[in-house]
Protein backbone atom coordinates (compact mmCIF):
# COMPACT_ATOMS: atom_id res chain seq x y z
CA UNK A 1 0.00 0.00 0.00
CA UNK A 2 3.00 2.48 0.56
CA UNK A 3 4.47 1.51 -2.42
CA UNK A 4 1.12 2.64 -4.25
CA UNK A 5 0.82 5.87 -2.37
CA UNK A 6 4.65 6.68 -3.20
CA UNK A 7 4.02 5.95 -6.65
CA UNK A 8 1.00 8.04 -6.84
CA UNK A 9 2.85 11.05 -5.67
CA UNK A 10 5.88 10.57 -7.52
CA UNK A 11 3.54 10.79 -10.67
CA UNK A 12 1.28 13.72 -9.44
CA UNK A 13 5.27 15.86 -8.60
CA UNK A 14 6.42 14.40 -12.45
CA UNK A 15 3.34 16.06 -14.07
CA UNK A 16 3.52 19.20 -12.07
CA UNK A 17 6.81 19.47 -13.28
CA UNK A 18 5.88 18.93 -16.68
CA UNK A 19 3.12 21.18 -16.62
CA UNK A 20 5.37 23.83 -15.26
CA UNK A 21 7.56 23.32 -18.12
CA UNK A 22 5.55 23.17 -20.86
CA UNK A 23 3.66 26.88 -19.76
CA UNK A 24 7.34 28.24 -19.17
CA UNK A 25 7.88 27.28 -22.71
CA UNK A 26 4.50 28.81 -24.29
CA UNK A 27 5.33 32.12 -22.26
CA UNK A 28 8.89 32.21 -23.43
CA UNK A 29 6.85 32.33 -27.54
CA UNK A 30 4.84 35.21 -26.58
CA UNK A 31 5.63 38.48 -28.33
CA UNK A 32 5.08 41.56 -26.18
CA UNK A 33 4.04 44.78 -27.91
CA UNK A 34 6.80 47.83 -27.25
CA UNK A 35 5.62 51.51 -27.82
CA UNK A 36 8.15 53.97 -28.31
CA UNK A 37 7.51 58.03 -29.02
CA UNK A 38 9.80 59.63 -31.47
CA UNK A 39 10.54 62.23 -34.36
CA UNK A 40 10.13 60.05 -37.83
CA UNK A 41 13.90 60.45 -39.61
CA UNK A 42 13.27 58.72 -42.52
CA UNK A 43 10.73 56.44 -44.07
CA UNK A 44 11.42 53.81 -47.13
CA UNK A 45 8.54 52.66 -48.02
CA UNK A 46 9.64 50.37 -50.60
CA UNK A 47 12.27 49.11 -48.48
CA UNK A 48 9.76 49.12 -45.68
CA UNK A 49 11.89 50.57 -43.08
CA UNK A 50 11.47 53.43 -40.53
CA UNK A 51 13.73 55.52 -38.84
CA UNK A 52 12.84 57.44 -35.42
CA UNK A 53 14.73 59.34 -32.89
CA UNK A 54 13.26 58.76 -29.74
CA UNK A 55 11.49 61.33 -27.47
CA UNK A 56 12.73 60.54 -23.70
CA UNK A 57 11.21 62.15 -20.66
CA UNK A 58 13.57 61.75 -18.50
CA UNK A 59 16.62 63.41 -19.76
CA UNK A 60 19.93 61.47 -21.04
CA UNK A 61 21.07 61.08 -24.82
CA UNK A 62 18.00 60.17 -27.24
CA UNK A 63 18.89 57.40 -29.50
CA UNK A 64 17.85 56.53 -33.03
CA UNK A 65 15.94 53.21 -33.12
CA UNK A 66 15.06 51.57 -36.75
CA UNK A 67 12.11 49.57 -37.49
CA UNK A 68 11.11 46.48 -40.28
CA UNK A 69 7.55 47.69 -41.17
CA UNK A 70 4.98 44.84 -40.70
CA UNK A 71 3.53 43.78 -43.90
CA UNK A 72 0.31 44.68 -42.64
CA UNK A 73 1.36 47.73 -40.77
CA UNK A 74 -1.34 50.28 -39.79
CA UNK A 75 -0.79 53.87 -40.20
CA UNK A 76 -3.16 56.74 -38.49
CA UNK A 77 -2.09 60.18 -39.42
CA UNK A 78 -4.22 62.83 -37.01
CA UNK A 79 -6.74 60.42 -36.04
CA UNK A 80 -7.27 58.92 -39.73
CA UNK A 81 -6.28 56.19 -41.48
CA UNK A 82 -3.02 57.05 -43.57
CA UNK A 83 -0.01 55.35 -45.88
CA UNK A 84 3.31 55.33 -45.25
CA UNK A 85 3.71 58.01 -48.30
CA UNK A 86 2.03 60.12 -45.72
CA UNK A 87 5.19 60.10 -42.67
CA UNK A 88 7.93 62.75 -43.33
CA UNK A 89 10.82 63.93 -41.62
CA UNK A 90 10.38 65.35 -38.43
CA UNK A 91 6.54 63.94 -38.18
CA UNK A 92 6.25 63.17 -34.31
CA UNK A 93 4.99 59.23 -33.97
CA UNK A 94 4.29 56.53 -32.33
CA UNK A 95 5.54 53.20 -33.28
CA UNK A 96 3.99 50.11 -31.57
CA UNK A 97 6.57 47.32 -32.07
CA UNK A 98 7.40 43.73 -31.71
CA UNK A 99 10.53 41.48 -32.17
CA UNK A 100 10.50 39.53 -35.08
CA UNK A 101 12.70 36.88 -36.20
CA UNK A 102 15.43 39.04 -34.65
CA UNK A 103 14.41 42.82 -35.77
CA UNK A 104 12.10 45.34 -34.15
CA UNK A 105 9.18 45.16 -36.51
CA UNK A 106 6.90 47.94 -36.52
CA UNK A 107 2.88 47.27 -36.45
CA UNK A 108 1.42 50.56 -36.01
CA UNK A 109 2.32 54.14 -36.24
CA UNK A 110 0.39 56.80 -35.13
CA UNK A 111 1.60 60.30 -36.39
CA UNK A 112 0.43 63.23 -33.71
CA UNK A 113 -1.21 66.17 -34.48
CA UNK A 114 0.80 69.01 -34.90
CA UNK A 115 1.01 71.56 -31.60
CA UNK A 116 -0.71 74.85 -32.42
CA UNK A 117 1.39 77.70 -31.62
CA UNK A 118 -0.94 79.80 -29.22
CA UNK A 119 -1.24 83.08 -30.12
Amino acid sequence: MRRVIALGVAMLFIAGVVSVGVAAEKASHRTMTHKVVGEVVSVDPTAKTLSIKETLKKGGEAKEMSFTLADNVKVMVHGKAGALTDLKAGDSVTVKHVMKDGKDTAEEIMVAKPKTASA
